[in-house]
């Protein structure tokens, strides 16, 4: 990540949790190992009497960059995978594993409701029937006057959880319909954040976190870089 120019967080955890899946491998030295270089390597010199020597120090090797990588990354749970589906490179969700995807999915989902119940968008109808919007902040609307003020609390409590609803079904709409966008390849040579600036309307709560997200470094190597740099 160091010869990186830009490391991101986001970059950097699809990255991390291959490495860690990779290393989980029971079988990565044997002909049951996934990796078809492997089974060949395997295939051509298992035979060898100097084999099981190798393989054993290997297995050994590998065991222990394990161990360090769950030591050095003990706080990279799964919960910290959802903003890596803010970058549109993963939105595929393949760097994942099913039980990944899934709590990933719901946390962005979660995430989306959250920026969408600090400014929504409510539609009001006056007496002659014209529909004007106006913004409300977390429930709250300047506008309210006192006789809606005065409204029974089973009343409110019903708009309320009517409105959490309608913000669920929304969230889970838009995260779905950007995860969709996963079956379509974004070239290596887009900027992420280029590609937030065409479909941010498309997707706007999810525009609004990839911003957030999407800028976090992930070392502190370019900076140093500058001060290297300075003397």
């Amino acid at each position: 990540m160091s010869a990186e120019k830009y490391p991101t967080f986001v970059n950097a955890l699809p990255v991390l949790g291959q490495v860690k899946m990779h290393l989980s491998i029971v079988d990565m030295f044997t002909t049951e190992c996934p990796d078809e270089n492997v089974k060949k390597f395997l295939e051509n010199y298992g035979s060898e009497t100097f084999m099981p020597s190798i393989i054993s120090t290997l297995e050994t090797i590998r065991l222990g960059m394990l161990d360090d990588f769950k030591k050095r990354f003990a706080g990279m749970t799964i919960n910290l995978l959802w903003p890596t589906l803010l970058d549109p490179w993963c939105c595929s969700l393949k760097h994942l594993s099913q039980n990944e995807t899934e709590v990933a999915r719901n946390k962005l989902i979660k995430e989306v409701m959250n920026v969408s119940s600090e400014e929504a968008e409510v539609i009001t109808v006056d007496e002659e029937g014209h529909g004007s919007k106006r913004n409300t902040i977390k429930g709250f609307n300047i506008f309210d006057s006192p006789e809606k003020k005065s409204s029974s609390a089973a009343t409110a409590d019903n708009a309320e959880a009517e409105e959490k609803l309608l913000w669920q079904k929304s969230a889970n709409r838009e995260v779905e319909n950007y995860l969709d966008l996963g079956a379509i390849k974004v070239p290596s040579d887009v900027i992420p954040m280029d590609w937030w600036k065409f479909y941010k309307h498309q997707f706007p709560r999810i525009a609004k976190l990839a911003r957030k997200w999407l800028c976090v470094t992930a070392t502190s190597t370019p900076s140093e870089r500058v001060f290297s740099d300075c003397g």
